[in-house]
């Protein structure tokens, strides 16, 4: 893969994430079903896990490739930028069930 491609997958694969990541969390919110919880949680190591592989892919490029080492850098914070997202989302969602605890579980 080129430098270019790398750089689409990494941004691609931070919009898919934050997009679906967004979906689950209002879901859950709207509904508070179970299942959207727990999906949550697996969603979180999958995507977590991929996030990771595509960062290290794209850590190894920009090492080698020296022109276009900021631009991938760049998409790096990009991937990166979804993390605050996740932890905002956890603290909205264990505030809500620290509440009230009873009508979530």
């Amino acid at each position: 893969m080129t430098s270019e491609q790398y750089i689409k997958l990494g941004k691609r694969t931070a919009l898919v994430s934050f997009i679906l990541g967004t979906v689950v969390f209002g879901l859950f919110i709207l509904t508070f079903a179970e299942n959207l919880f727990l999906l949550g949680y697996g969603f979180i190591v999958l995507t977590g896990l991929i996030n990771i592989v595509v960062l290290v892919a794209i850590l190894i490029i920009a090492i080698k490739d020296k022109e276009e080492r900021k631009r991938l850098l760049i998409t790096c914070g990009i991937i990166l930028l979804n993390i605050p997202v996740l932890l905002i989302y956890c603290w909205i969602i264990m505030t809500l069930i620290a509440r009230d605890p009873n009508n979530y579980y």
